[in-house]
């Protein structure tokens, strides 16, 4: 493509991934939609599209970027190539305000994926015309941070190649499954949840360098995280590199190149079928020999891609994270039900930004540290009061 590119217009230099990511992101949309029906291979195990692919969310992200003639259609015109929405709640109505339409797709979204996924698409917005809740994502603006909830990159490689990334890139209560414990009234979201700890360090990336930034933040993030006994203990191997590389990578494979983790290292009861769900995978910077039909991807540029808009923040639990780049030192975190916020008082309402923590590393999850990560322990959360999210 690249090579095409710059074939038809002699002015080019050179092109880089960035000035072709929107067409690799419809390439990928149609290898997930196509079932993989385009390749010479068809499904292996290592390319296998789930049944349930495209997810609606995973196309809202994808396509988030993109232009369209009515703000409506940034939603409408995603809804025929989702394949998880069979039985939602919803039906486009273009006589409906556009805030009233992107205010009940949400809420009929979160209802129906027994998830609240889609209230972390939300950014901080001032269009004084969109009259939407904090929680509520404005899908027609492009997004300024980068996608902690789905994949909004596709990786370097040949589209058959490129496995089905679609689902959540963070487990923060591991792979175990948590009832949802959240309901709407107008909108008002009311969830179970509670304040987790507060941001006590705050580093932003160099923008004009990013592979000097790599260092940088784990730096910083070794000095303020690691216990006495990591600090004895020294290598990419080590506890300490799993955990910054888990707050980078997340917990499924397609950003940075991968190497698998056996069966036998993965936690307990993750399944067999690896090739029908995210696995536990450790990320590595590959030579390009090493990546079995991957195209050599530069981690500076990686880098930049997962931390655009965002900023290395430091807890005084010493958990490490990745926050919006407007964080200051002194503002609050909280876990809602299992998802990871940053909260942040605004003139008598709750602004939301996603937060993704790691402290114990991807071979478990957040909740499981800190006690929440069973239903008992919910229940009583649960039963002492909602957060009202406005």
């Amino acid at each position: 493509m690249s090579a095409r590119m710059m074939a038809a217009d002699p002015a080019l230099e050179t092109v880089s991934q960035k000035n072709i990511s929107f067409l690799r992101r419809l390439f990928y949309v149609r290898h997930l939609f196509s079932k993989n029906s385009g390749s010479f291979l068809s499904q292996t195990t290592s390319n296998v599209v789930k049944d349930t692919s495209p997810e609606i969310l995973d196309l809202l992200v994808l396509c988030r970027d993109f232009e369209s003639t009515s703000p409506y259609d940034k939603v409408f015109a995603l809804l025929n190539l989702a394949e998880d929405i069979e039985e939602m709640d919803f039906r486009p109505d273009y006589s409906k305000s556009l805030s009233q339409t992107y205010q009940n797709f949400a809420t009929a979204l979160a209802i129906h994926s027994k998830s609240l996924d889609i209230i972390c698409a939300a950014e901080f917005s001032d269009k004084a015309d969109l009259q939407v809740p904090s929680w509520c994502p404005d899908w027609s603006t492009p997004a300024t941070v980068s996608s902690l909830i789905r994949h909004d990159r596709i990786p370097n490689r040949f589209m058959e190649f490129v496995q089905d990334m679609t689902g959540p890139i963070y487990h923060a209560c591991g792979f175990s499954a948590l009832l949802p414990r959240f309901q709407f009234s107008g909108a008002v979201l009311e969830v179970a949840g509670v304040i987790l700890d507060t941001v006590q360090v705050v580093q932003q990336p160099d923008k004009h360098d990013p592979a000097s930034s790599i260092f940088q933040w784990m730096t910083t993030a070794s000095s303020a995280c690691r216990s006495e006994e990591e600090r004895n203990v020294s290598g990419v191997g080590s506890l300490f590199m799993d955990k910054f590389w888990s707050m980078l990578a997340g917990d499924s494979t397609g950003v940075w190149s991968t190497r698998r983790v056996p069966q036998e290292d993965r936690p307990p009861g993750t399944s067999e079928t690896v090739e029908t769900e995210n696995v536990p995978f450790e990320p590595f910077c590959a030579k390009e020999d090493q990546t079995n039909f991957c195209k050599y991807d530069q981690s500076a540029d990686t880098f930049s891609d997962v931390t655009r808009g965002r900023a290395l923040i430091v807890t005084e639990d010493r958990y490490m994270g990745l926050a919006p780049s407007y964080v200051e030192k002194g503002y609050k975190l909280a876990v809602l039900t299992s998802l990871f916020y940053l909260r942040r008082m605004m003139v008598g309402r709750i602004l939301l930004r996603v937060v993704v923590l790691c402290k114990v590393g991807w071979r478990g999850g957040v909740l499981d540290e800190v006690g929440l990560d069973s239903e008992e322990a919910w229940q009583l959360l649960d039963e002492g009061g909602r957060i009202r999210i406005v």
